[in-house]
């Protein structure tokens, strides 16, 4: 009996392991957010893109990117009945990139909201294209227009 706990110990360190591997190559900012607002967890892929590399129990309600995005309404929402949201073509602190973001609650077994499940991808070369797009439009129009 003592080694079949072993095994299952060991099994369990190994799906664990798998399983955070699994969540730092994924091509997506992931955090959990608990009750109040603090950050709980983070994947490699959030910090290689947030300014802040040990964003651990950071409130979000506090951090520059979550106040000037307006998402801290959202999250409040999320935090308090389980709303979730999705929210577009939020820019970095410096412009240079842009994330679109969904976020879902986490509930325990008895359906009460314990925090979130935040998610972002990387959309910046979709916006660039839209932005340079949108530029071209604009000069052909002025060029329709004065003929």
């Amino acid at each position: 009996m003592v080694k079949t706990e072993f095994i299952n110990e060991e099994n369990m360190e190994k799906t664990n392991s798998l399983n955070q591997l699994i969540i730092d190559l994924a091509p997506i900012s992931i955090i959990t957010i608990d009750k109040n607002g603090f950050i709980t967890f983070a994947n490699k892929y959030y910090k290689q893109i947030s300014v802040n590399r040990s964003p651990l129990n950071k409130n979000i309600f506090k951090m520059p990117f979550f106040i000037r995005e307006g998402l801290c309404l959202d999250y409040k929402k999320l935090l308090e009945d389980g709303t979730p949201f999705q929210k577009q073509n939020c820019a970095s602190i410096d412009g240079s990139e842009y994330i679109n973001i969904i976020a879902v609650p986490i509930k325990d077994e008895n359906g009460e909201v314990t925090g979130a499940i935040s998610m972002a991808v990387n959309v910046t070369e979709t916006v660039r294209a839209k932005l340079q797009l949108a530029k071209l439009n604009a000069g052909l129009e002025n060029k329709v227009k004065s003929f």
